[in-house]
């Protein structure tokens, strides 16, 4: 017999006080007959026999929109039941590998958060990517360097050379991203994600040759002007 675990705050809940008594036991019932990636295959007449009242499914639907979504017809998908009832899936953990399975199959993939309960890791990496494209809008772009994946270029704005004009006083910061953006068309191209990472180690070695090419200067041998 599977287990799983249950959520002994729901009665706290106000969303479960405001159920009528045969849909807080219709809830019960679909998340113990789910499956595994929390998928009810719909079969009122065995939920109608087992509550011994007949479930409406428009309203059931209606009444749990924010714990239960359609994804098919005949198929609900309980919302978050992934997190609460694993955590974060591995692809490494074997337990999981069967999740994994009925993910696919229900064809909710391309929906990860929803059945999930939390974002992957492609999401958060592309809600990012689309904040930084938000960001750059804001100020004018500079320079446009190709990157690899998605999106295709990143855009240097004067905003984040004002920032790097500050942090590198001695370095001449467009000339060096001038500089950058030729050896990234001529040797390897970045992800968008990484450009910003890349620029400031640029800006960090090119502060530091020059700190030392002026620490040789000034630490140079000293002569004497003779005196004849």
């Amino acid at each position: 017999m599977s287990k799983r675990f249950t959520d002994t705050a729901l009665w706290e809940e106000q969303w479960f006080h405001d159920l009528p008594p045969k849909y807080k036991l219709f809830w019960y019932f679909i998340k113990d007959r789910c499956d595994v990636a929390g998928v009810w295959s719909v079969n009122q007449a065995f939920a109608d026999f087992l509550i011994g009242e007949e479930i409406d499914m428009g309203e059931a639907l209606k009444l749990l929109s924010r714990q239960v979504k359609e994804i098919a017809p005949g198929k609900w998908l309980i919302i978050k039941f992934i997190a609460f009832q694993y955590g974060r899936l591995s692809e490494n953990c074997a337990p999981h590998k069967a999740v994994f399975a009925l993910i696919e199959k229900h064809g909710i993939k391309g929906n990860a958060s929803l059945a999930l309960g939390y974002k992957t890791r492609q999401e958060e990496e592309e809600e990012e990517e689309e904040d930084n494209d938000k960001e750059q809008d804001k100020t004018k772009t500079l320079l446009t360097f190709p990157t690899n994946g998605t999106p295709k270029l990143w855009h240097l704005t004067e905003k984040q050379v004002s920032e790097w004009n500050e942090l590198y006083p001695g370095v001449d910061v467009l000339a060096e991203c001038r500089k950058a953006l030729a050896w990234v068309k001529s040797n390897r191209k970045k992800t968008a994600r990484g450009m910003k990472r890349f620029l400031n180690g640029w800006m960090g070695r090119t502060n530091d040759s020059q700190r030392s090419n002026n620490n040789q200067r000034d630490n140079g041998p000293k002569y004497k002007k003779f005196e004849g």
